[in-house]
């Protein structure tokens, strides 16, 4: 059986996971996985580049700008230029080569000009099923990737509160009815990574009725797994009875990553525990930023963007507590990470983070928005640290259990094995 992923980048959570879910179908019998990426490079035979090339970079790059700037005149907020995809632009994949040669085509991540809205509804001409892994809520929106707390998804989207000038035909509403028509002569089954995401998409005037079906991105499990911590540390130029406390964000100074959460709750640790102050290491995976309020209690060190993975792994392995206060969020690949190491997670309860935290088995969900909470998760998880190897034992057992490649890849393989 023959499919192809596709994924707008090969950077961020969602090229990672398609690219993880690439991987572990390979390694099944049965299934012949070819990956494509927009953006991106790789000398991997069964990945693919499709702005391969100066000219080819340079037209989806105009693509992208023909979609966001129109835009730009109507969002209220700049900082949510990139929050609401219009899907005007795009590439009309149907006449391509590996496309027509996959037995499935599998969507993930294919905003920022590499699918418009029409371009996936052209794909009805090869008659081929169309599985669709959802890493927001984009799919069954008029344009946003979150809806935080509006539900107007469920019915028809108008009335957006992302715009300055929102009305019940707004471009919301706009890109809704060309969603309905794009869907309507579609055969796609939909993937949402966590239990809350598919709970909206049952819920949404696009995608009720439709089959949706629950099951996480996968994580090698071999690769991401628990190395000597004393060791770890010492690369980090870390004392072998520091407290590390870790906190990733390709962009630190996004709020949405919840930095500012987390930078006040260690001012509450250290007001507790003034004993902690020597130990207690931040470290944070990103970009230090300017504009980003780094007033902090304790030392802090910034790794800058990992992407080599060892370095990845040895930053997990070097933490005692991995802390995400993420505002939004689906299932980020960044707390299983943290699991398959063995590190206990605390994180804000919201989207399908309750998904990957077994609350006080492997981590701590701490009330949203909640600075006390969030202070109060930080300090449990360290003194349960100090008192045993439960937390670091459970969550390495959740990632084995739930998230492997072994577990994933024939759930996947199942649901293609349902609709060919």
């Amino acid at each position: 059986m023959k499919t192809i992923l596709l994924n707008t980048f090969d950077k961020g959570g969602a090229g990672v996971a398609a690219y993880r879910l690439h991987t572990a179908l390979n390694n099944t019998d049965s299934i012949d996985a070819q990956l494509m990426y927009l953006h991106g490079s790789s000398n991997e035979n069964s990945i693919h580049i499709y702005a391969n090339g100066f000219l080819a970079k340079k037209i989806a790059l105009v693509k992208l700008a023909l979609e966001k700037l129109p835009f730009a005149s109507l969002v209220k907020d700049k900082d949510d230029r990139f929050r609401f995809s219009t899907a005007t632009q795009g590439y009309n994949l149907s006449n391509n080569s590996l496309i027509q040669k996959a037995d499935i085509i599998h969507l993930h991540w294919i905003n920022n000009g590499f699918l418009s809205v029409e371009d996936i509804g052209k794909l009805k001409k090869l008659n081929k099923p169309i599985v669709w892994t959802m890493h927001d809520m984009w799919a069954m929106t008029g344009g946003c990737h979150h809806s935080r707390d509006c539900e107007n998804y469920q019915k028809q989207c108008g009335n957006c509160f992302y715009l300055k000038n929102p009305t019940d035909n707004d471009i919301s509403n706009k890109v809704n009815l060309r969603k309905q028509q794009a869907y309507n002569s579609l055969d796609i089954t939909f993937i949402a990574c966590s239990n809350w995401l598919a709970q909206r998409a049952r819920k949404s005037g696009l995608l009720g009725g439709r089959r949706v079906e629950v099951l996480p991105n996968p994580i090698d499990t071999n690769t991401f797994k628990p190395t000597d911590k004393i060791q770890a540390k010492e690369k980090y130029g870390l004392a072998n009875d520091s407290i590390c406390i870790s906190f990733v964000a390709a962009d630190v100074g996004n709020a949405r990553k919840g930095f500012e959460y987390l930078r006040q709750a260690l001012w509450l640790l250290k007001e507790k525990h003034t004993d902690w102050g020597y130990k207690i290491k931040l470290l944070v995976m990103g970009e230090e930023k300017t504009d980003v309020n780094l007033n902090m209690p304790f030392d802090y060190t910034f790794t800058g963007y990992l992407t080599d993975e060892e370095r990845i792994i040895n930053f997990y392995n070097a933490s005692d507590v991995f802390v995400l206060p993420s505002l939004e969020e689906n299932l980020p690949n960044t707390i299983m990470e943290a699991l398959g190491c063995g590190v206990p997670s605390v994180a804000f309860e919201v989207g399908g983070i309750p998904d990957l935290i077994d609350h006080k088995a492997n981590g701590y969900l701490a009330k949203y928005m909640d600075v006390d909470d969030l202070a109060n998760g930080i300090e449990e998880t360290i003194l349960e640290n100090q008192n045993s190897n439960k937390l670091q034992t459970n969550a390495r057992e959740k990632a084995i259990t739930n998230y492997d490649y072994k577990i994933i890849a024939p759930k996947v393989e199942a649901i293609y094995k349902s609709i060919v």
